[in-house]
């Protein structure tokens, strides 16, 4: 795989999966996680939950192959949605029914029965990914195809962004990379991709994701983050 651009990280802490050593942590296949921990909350919440398998500070990730071809839009949402539900209930251990989605004001989606479960969910071509957490996050896929990309770099990048870009040997893929944290972002937000366009992100943390070769994703979150990763095929 060819070497992306430094994730962009808004947080004086170190970023968990940058560098070529992040990589590889970042894609690391884990059968199931269990992770024991007494972390308290740092950002307040309700509800309870299973601590030992889905503690603060850390997002569990899933990226998933599937059979995307003639199956329309919603299909694949629907698709989507349904292994998001079937892994929230084997993370925490609730029961898969009690995790249906409600859309707050402003359209982010959390689950109505579990508020204190967080997600964000993605899909773009033969992938999903989707994550899941207990604090607020923003996921994104994005496959990389032909573009404009000088034309819609100037729209939606900063103008340091675009100028990290021209001096890329990589130009395409640094505009989607830096595109899909973006989406990541503004899907952690709640206030979409558009909000802030052409302007420097705002306060959070975010970095790039090494996922498959031909897409570009990145996940964001409110204070660095342990990320741990799960691939399946369909």
């Amino acid at each position: 795989m060819s070497e992306a651009p430094a994730p962009v990280i808004l947080s004086e802490a170190k970023n968990p999966v940058g560098g070529d050593e992040g990589k590889t942590a970042a894609c690391r296949e884990i059968s199931k996680a269990v992770i024991l921990s007494e972390a308290k909350n740092p950002v307040g919440g309700t509800g309870e939950i299973m601590m030992e398998t889905l503690p603060y500070g850390r997002i569990f990730l899933y990226y998933r192959k599937i059979s995307a071809k003639g199956l329309r839009p919603r299909e694949i949402s629907t698709l989507a949605h349904g292994f998001l539900r079937e892994k929230a209930a084997e993370l925490t251990g609730f029961p898969e029914a009690e995790f249906t989605e409600r859309e707050a004001e402003g359209g982010k989606p959390y689950f109505a029965a579990h508020p204190e479960v967080h997600f964000n969910l993605s899909h773009s071509g033969e992938y999903i990914l989707f994550g899941l957490a207990r604090e607020e996050i923003g996921v994104d896929i994005q496959r990389m195809q032909s573009a404009n990309v000088p034309r819609l770099a100037r729209r939606v990048l900063s103008a340091e962004e675009v100028r990290q870009m021209e001096l890329s040997a990589e130009p395409e893929r640094f505009f989607f990379e830096r595109f899909a944290l973006r989406e990541a972002y503004g899907k952690y937000t709640g206030r979409g991709v558009f909000e802030g366009m052409g302007e420097p992100l705002g306060e959070g943390w975010g970095t790039n994701l090494a996922v498959v070769d031909g897409y570009a994703a990145a996940v964001f979150a409110g204070r660095p983050m342990e990320l741990i990763f799960e691939a399946e095929e369909e």
